[in-house]
């Protein structure tokens, strides 16, 4: 598993903010840069959905907008989308 947390951490930033209980998404994922729209996804296992969120990554950092074709998702990925933003410049928001 660090193996391939490694690999992520080559393309992206892997930060652990602490869980939070009672929100009903379980274990989420949130992928985001700028200039892309930011995706929220729930109900991840480490030990189950390591692989799809490695490609979700991949696909996500190739992408210039941040959007991956749905069908181009991994399966967990296209189900538990939480929430999804547009990009603070597409809101007329000038990131700081």
């Amino acid at each position: 598993m660090k193996n391939r947390i490694s690999i992520i951490a080559a393309f992206a930033a892997v930060v652990g903010i602490g869980a939070r209980r009672g929100l009903g998404f379980g274990r989420t994922v949130a992928l985001a840069a700028a200039g892309k729209w930011t995706y929220v996804v729930g109900d991840l296992t480490c030990d189950s959905h390591l692989e799809d969120i490695v490609i979700a990554a991949r696909r996500y950092a190739a992408s210039p907008e941040g959007i991956v074709p749905w069908r181009e998702r991994p399966l967990s990925f296209r189900k538990g989308v939480v929430s999804r933003t547009p990009p603070l410049a597409f809101a007329g928001i000038a990131p700081a």
